[in-house]
């Protein structure tokens, strides 16, 4: 009895500590119902209670990952913290691997989330990937009508499947975005890409790297700030683009920074924005439409207290 009575106690007080601190919470939206879940697995545990359809929301702080297999929309505070806007941060560690190999998923939608790495195993329609941080690769695999925007990440291919009607907007690449297989149709708008572009549509983006298009054959570049152009036997197009040297594009690049290089301070303002004028009438580069505050709901100081037998969970919109 006096085991158990201390156990009780041990529990209170860790509790009563954890009132004071934000805990990882993960809400699950269910036809006007929802459902709480705390601590590192909150995401594993309400991705497993999900059905397609659902909503999850994530607090800010640090989960253990799970494959997403459903049709569900995944909201996060934010993938980095940012004082001005009050944006925070909701990481997933790991691998984020979508779908179910031979199989396809439809309307997964991803947003307000930092992870390692992306990796759908599914064919995807109507993938959505916005507002986030990918550390390192983004493998589409097959997909249709697909869209990343706002997000900073590294490399993007589909591993020369097909990508059918992928736009790729207002986003940073740190590495490549390439091996799209034969028959793709993929635009790049208001891009910062540091290395290479492969079978692209590209528009109002910015390409600074000497080697940018070497490996692109088929891509059709218009009203783009870039270093060179690379024809390769007149398959890539260029129409109004401006041939410009690095160092003369941003007006925030410090010193020992490369020219695009992302960092979270960075507004990659452009030296002459009254005269690189995209096809839509706005300045090229990323700056117009850009945003990494996510459109969901952050639940914000989430704490805990305890009441007789339960756990009352609270937290601030």
């Amino acid at each position: 009895m006096k085991k158990i009575l201390f156990t009780i106690i041990a529990l209170c007080s860790t509790l009563s500590v954890g009132a004071q601190n934000e805990l990882q919470t993960a809400v699950l939206h269910h036809d006007g119902e929802t459902q709480v879940f705390t601590g590192r697995n909150a995401f594993v545990n309400a991705n497993a209670a999900a059905v397609d359809g659902d909503v999850i929301t994530l607090s800010a702080g640090t989960f253990n990952i799970a494959d997403i297999t459903k049709s569900i929309s995944l909201y996060g505070a934010g993938f980095e913290y940012n004082n001005e806007t009050g944006t925070q941060k909701t990481s997933l560690i790991g691998t984020l691997k979508i779908g179910v190999s031979g199989q396809t998923l439809a309307n997964v939608h991803i947003e307000g989330i930092y992870t390692h790495q992306l990796t759908a195993v599914a064919h995807l329609e109507g993938f959505v990937l916005n507002k986030c941080q990918v550390l390192n690769e983004i493998t589409l695999s097959r997909n249709t009508n697909s869209t990343i925007s706002n997000c900073q990440m590294y490399d993007v291919k589909s591993m020369d499947e097909q990508s059918i009607n992928c736009l790729i907007k207002n986003s940073h690449s740190r590495g490549s975005i390439n091996r799209f297989g034969a028959g793709s149709t993929v635009t790049l708008d208001h891009c910062i890409v540091e290395w290479c572009v492969g079978r692209c549509t590209c528009t109002n983006s910015i390409f600074l790297n000497y080697d940018a298009f070497k490996d692109a054959h088929g891509a059709t570049v218009t009203k783009c700030i870039i270093y060179k152009k690379i024809e390769n036997n007149g398959s890539n197009t260029f129409t109004d683009c401006w041939e410009v040297n690095p160092s003369n594009v941003f007006t925030d690049v410090e010193e020992g920074m490369g020219s695009d290089e992302y960092t979270p301070t960075r507004t990659f303002e452009l030296q002459q924005p009254e005269t690189w004028i995209g096809t839509d009438g706005q300045e090229v580069g990323i700056r117009y439409g850009w945003s990494k505050v996510p459109n969901s709901i952050a639940l914000k100081n989430v704490t805990t207290t305890v009441s007789g037998n339960n756990l009352n969970v609270t937290y601030t919109k």
